[in-house]
């Protein structure tokens, strides 16, 4: 617990002057540090979570599923309970230009082959890959877009 209390706070001792610059222009810039500062502890938390306590591991794996599950649903219910707060940096959406969905579809179809390819070359065993691949394709991307963009 105290390995990351000391990591999360060199991170954001790292990032915080990049925040603070960020929102050099932005109204209120304090309490948006503030709201950043506030989820990143509870984000890391809640990743860290299965491992503090071993009962709330709900997938026995190699990977981290349940912490990424639990940083996931707290991601939203954090996006729900700011979002309001947030109404000016608001960059969750659905919506689509038309002509963006182009290129992105070929860079993802593209980027899923390669990693498919990787998986296969580069793992160990067939269950192995299957998993890593399972993880590294949903996990990261669904998590960290909805954190990150908020």
């Amino acid at each position: 617990m105290a390995k990351l209390i000391f990591t999360l706070i060199i991170e954001l001792i790292v990032i915080t002057p990049l925040i603070v610059i960020a929102l050099n222009k932005a109204g209120n810039k304090w309490k948006y540090l503030f709201l950043f500062v506030s989820y990143f502890f509870f984000h890391t938390s809640l990743l860290a979570i299965p491992n503090w306590i071993p009962e709330l591991r709900i997938i026995e794996s190699n990977w981290n599923w349940a912490g990424k599950i639990y940083a996931l649903i707290g991601s939203i219910v954090f996006y729900f309970m700011f979002r309001e707060s947030l109404a000016n940096h608001n960059y969750v959406t659905f919506k689509q230009n038309d002509n963006s969905l182009k290129p992105k579809k070929f860079i993802v179809i593209i980027v899923f082959l390669l990693t498919i390819a990787s998986a296969f070359f580069f793992g160990k065993n067939s269950a192995t890959k299957l998993e890593d691949l399972l993880f590294q394709s949903t996990m990261p991307g669904l998590d960290e877009e909805l954190a990150f963009r908020e």
